[in-house]
């Protein structure tokens, strides 16, 4: 086969592939936001949900983050944040207060897969995502 052909070849097979791609003006939803990012708090002396947890940010800011029973597990929604290190504290009744430095950072869509029309979503984490709280004494 000429060369010519086999560029030709490629071109097609890759159009073809596009084709079949979400693209972002095909609907696609971003769902992953700051708002989401959610941290788990556990027991160090039992398994499943502890009722009570309260989570306060210290540093840089001082605010609450809610916390509520999520069926097994605790969870605290770390909300709109810019990203970049916070402290926090945990508590809850007959247990240890605990202060964690969360990480919550931020990764931007693909600049790539935007020249190429393809949908890609920022993502946004935190860690640790777990946090363990002892018993009181």
């Amino acid at each position: 086969m000429p060369r010519s052909d086999t560029w030709g070849c490629a071109a097609l097979a890759l159009a073809a592939v596009l084709m079949f791609l979400p693209s972002c003006g095909g609907g696609c939803e971003c769902v992953s936001d700051s708002r989401n990012v959610t941290v788990t708090v556990t027991s160090a002396s039992k398994s499943g949900a502890i009722d009570g947890v309260e989570a306060t940010i210290i540093s840089p800011i001082k605010e609450t983050m809610p916390c509520q029973v999520n069926g097994s597990a605790t969870e605290c929604v770390f909300g709109e944040r810019k990203p970049g290190k916070y402290s926090v504290q945990f508590t809850a009744p007959g247990y240890q207060p605990k202060t964690v430095t969360l990480t919550l950072t931020y990764r931007p869509p693909s600049s790539i897969d935007d020249a190429l029309g393809l949908c890609t979503c920022p993502f946004y984490g935190v860690g640790p995502s777990n946090v363990t709280l002892e018993p009181a004494s």
